[in-house]
This record gives structure tokens, C-alpha cells and sequence, in this order.
């Protein structure tokens, strides 16, 4: 009953978003909804795709909810490629702003096996594979020659990951679910959020904050709840954009990276405890990273 009342006012609150603004908005001949769909479904003819290349490392730690103090998981360093398209629209309605997207696929190894300074081993040492496929947007700032030069991302994606464990936990229920893990591949999602700043003609140092979340047992249901939850609260602020850019100006790309992050930054903190929230679930495994990276636009 509690899933069926929250569906239910998910899709009133869709409803009354989309019947009631919509006859009195209209911007240029082209009503909020048919901006809101043509953003995500559409691509503008003034808007050229260019090759997205990125090369990053992070810093990781893999943990769960589920484990017991007595478990210890070595802290894990991740290398990374990531292979796709991003799209660059200055026509925004404020001649200093641009908006991005992109869509990539990567792939990585996440292992605490990398040579680095660290000098404390002791826990359970891991090496992982994970690939998947993602959605970056967001604004950016124009530089006094009208090239893009700073971006603000948001970022998630869905991710299959292989983790090979060495040994087992001493606690008998962390092995349990240690095992439910090793050598598996397990589906979930990840988010990230951070800033890319243009170098140079096709370079860019990119750094950001991901959460990524794997689940032991995957169940349709409660996970499309979830996503449906969240792209409520994500896409919202998009179908009012022209509208508040007139009013923020060059505040609303900040007024946005803020909220977007600061909504899947808390989600996902939540996620943690329950990886299915606001619908009740296990704990899944999940990383902490904070990562650095190169991007060429081609």
C-alpha cells in the first residue's frame, strides 16, 4: 500500500508539472514541454557531436553496511577510460552561459594492488573489473572568445562490476556476504558530481566526488521506484530553465550544480543504509572516490 500511494503521487506530481503551466509558457513558438523533451530526446541542428575521451584515477574505499567491524576492506585505487559523445549548445538564452551533454560507456579496475604510499595493508584485499554506460549534463561558462571553458557536471550511470576478493572474513555472516560478491557480476549505479576546466584546444582537467552502489540481489520493482523517485526530483529544475535563467542569470548554472548534486549526493548517502530508498532494501557495497582525470574533446 505504502508503494502504490508513493507511485501514485510521483505520477500526480508529474501531471500537475506538465498541464499546469504548459498552455500559458511559451518561449520562441516552443511550449516548456516540447523544450523539456527536445533537451533529452532531440538533437538542435545548431548542436554538432564531438568525440569524448576521458582518462581518470581515483582514490577509493570499498565498504557495505552490511559487514561488521570485525571486517576491514583495504582501501582500493581505481584507473579508468571512458569512451563517448558530448554536445555543446550555446544557444541558451544568456550570451555568457552553454549547456552540456554527454553519453559514454567505460570501463575500469578498481584494486588495492596499485603502487602508491600507503604503508597500512592489513584487511581484506580486493581487485575489480566494472563497465557500464552514462548521462553527463550540466552548464558551463564562456570564455571572452566565446569557447567553453568551464564545466559543471552531473553525472550517473549504470555499471556491472566483477570484484575478486583474496581470502574471506573471519565473521561467518561477512563471508556469507562477501561471498554473495566474489567473482560475480553485480549490477548498480553511480553517481558523480565535480567541475572540468579547459586547458588547452581539446584538453581538460576534470576532478569530482562519485558514489557508486552494487547490489547483492537485484529486484526491478523497487528499483525502478527509485529511479522514477529520482528523476522526479533531477528533471524538475529542467522544464522551468529558460524561465529561471531570465531571472538568475549567470547565478542558475550554480543555482543547478548545487541542487542536482546536493539531491544525489543525499540520495545515495541514504542508499547506503538501503540500497533501494525510499523503498526498504539491504545494504549494498558501495565506493567512496574522489577522482582526477584528463578529457579530450575531439
Amino acid at each position: 500500500m505504502f508503494i502504490f500511494g508513493f507511485v501514485l503521487k510521483i505520477i500526480l506530481f508529474f501531471l500537475i508539472i506538465f498541464t499546469s503551466v504548459n498552455v500559458s509558457a511559451q518561449m520562441n513558438d516552443e511550449s516548456r514541454a516540447e523544450r523539456f523533451i527536445n533537451n533529452f530526446y532531440s538533437k538542435p541542428g545548431h548542436v554538432n557531436n564531438q568525440v569524448l575521451i576521458v582518462a581518470e584515477y581515483a582514490a577509493s574505499q570499498m565498504n557495505s553496511y552490511n559487514l561488521t567491524s570485525d571486517t576491514k576492506l583495504v582501501p582500493t585505487h581505481n584507473i579508468e577510460l571512458y569512451y563517448g559523445f558530448i554536445r555543446i549548445d550555446k544557444e541558451t538564452g544568456n550570451k555568457d552561459l552553454f549547456k552540456h551533454q554527454s553519453e559514454y560507456a567505460f570501463l575500469g579496475n578498481i584494486s588495492t594492488d596499485f603502487k602508491t604510499f600507503d604503508v597500512d595493508t592489513e584487511g581484506l584485499k580486493s581487485d575489480s573489473w566494472r563497465f557500464g554506460f552514462g548521462l553527463n549534463d550540466g552548464f558551463g561558462f564562456l570564455s571572452s572568445d566565446d569557447e567553453p571553458i568551464l564545466f559543471l557536471n552531473h553525472s550517473t550511470a549504470i555499471s556491472f562490476l566483477r570484484a575478486d576478493f583474496e581470502g574471506s572474513p573471519i565473521n561467518s555472516n561477512d563471508a556469507v556476504y562477501i561471498e554473495n560478491f566474489d567473482r560475480e557480476y553485480k549490477f548498480g549505479q553511480i553517481y558523480s558530481g565535480g567541475l572540468r576546466y579547459k586547458i588547452g584546444s581539446i584538453f581538460h582537467l576534470n576532478a569530482q566526488y562519485e558514489i557508486s552502489q552494487y547490489y547483492g540481489k537485484f529486484e526491478f520493482l523497487p528499483w525502478f521506484g527509485m529511479w522514477l523517485t529520482d528523476n522526479v526530483l533531477q528533471r524538475w529544475i529542467d522544464y522551468f530553465e529558460r524561465d529561471l535563467i531570465e531571472v538568475l542569470g549567470t547565478n542558475y548554472p550554480w543555482v543547478k550544480f548545487v541542487y542536482k548534486n546536493f539531491i544525489s549526493f543525499l540520495s545515495y548517502q541514504l542508499r547506503k543504509h538501503e540500497m533501494y530508498f525510499p523503498f526498504g532494501s539491504d545494504a549494498p557495497l558501495y565506493f567512496d572516490a574522489y577522482k582526477i582525470g584528463l578529457t579530450l574533446v575531439i
